[in-house]
């Protein structure tokens, strides 16, 4: 619940729209809950900062009892509906994916426990809080940049090295980009990118400063969302994704 909270601008019409997705998902109703928690967070709060909220909240507490006393009720069907995969934007047209319409699904698929699909997304983002050792999935290491700067290189340990490169080849490179994206794209090129502007008399060019960085986990997860993944899904295949620098989208 706290992820889904997390996952898109801290305001009350995507707040109320989150809570609405994870009620229809678990049959709870919680009125009320939004106005008390824009009271006690103006802005998004940190994960550490949101749980215990919402361990808190006498109402969510109730509205969650009420929904585990109460298992013979029609919400399970509500459940059932949501797991499956919606449609990708008729504008695109047709795009082959893996259907993958729960977190089992999607383990099966990437050839790991649920368990250690969990641990790798990080959803939570507990990992990089874990002390250095076998458990973590990342190895850090500082390179020097000129000007006495220095770039963070965030290495994934095999395992989920494997899983994000079947990401982006099974799922993303059958997704179409805009015309303008050259980098990591198939067949495409620093020459591709060059070739359109040769013979010009006059051309500009410009680097974005942390490009990568700079794109919030929310717009990876909606991505998702918007070619058809359930929010379950799509908040896994963004925690396994987001710190890869293999998006070729002009987002």
């Amino acid at each position: 619940m706290a992820g889904a909270l997390r996952s898109g601008p801290w305001t009350a019409v995507v707040l109320r729209a989150a809570l609405k997705r994870i009620g229809h998902e678990r049959g709870v109703r919680v009125p009320g809950f939004v106005g008390r928690l824009l009271l006690d967070f103006r802005e998004q709060p940190e994960y550490a900062a949101l749980v215990p909220f919402l361990v808190a909240d006498r109402g969510l507490v109730r509205a969650i009892r009420r929904a585990a006393e109460y298992p013979s009720s029609p919400r399970p069907r509500a459940s059932i509906r949501s797991a499956r995969m919606g449609r990708p934007p008729a504008v695109v047209g047709p795009v082959e994916i893996p259907q993958l319409p729960t977190e089992t699904v999607l383990a099966n698929w990437l050839g790991v426990t649920v368990g250690k699909l969990c641990w790798y997304a990080d959803v939570a983002g507990r990992n990089r809080r874990h002390p250095a050792g076998p458990l973590r999935p990342y190895r850090y290491r500082w390179v020097p940049k000129p000007r006495g700067r220095a770039r963070l290189l965030e290495i994934p340990k095999p395992g989920l090295k494997r899983i994000q490169r079947k990401i982006p080849d099974e799922i993303l490179a059958r997704i179409p980009t805009h015309d303008a994206a050259h980098g990591f794209r198939p067949g495409r090129s620093i020459v591709t990118n060059a070739a359109p502007h040769c013979g010009n008399r006059v051309v500009v060019r410009f680097d974005l400063t942390d490009f990568f960085p700079s794109i919030p986990a929310a717009r990876v997860f909606r991505t998702f969302r918007t070619f058809g993944y359930p929010e379950s899904v799509a908040r896994s295949l963004c925690g396994l994704e987001s710190l890869r620098n293999r998006f070729g989208f002009v987002l």
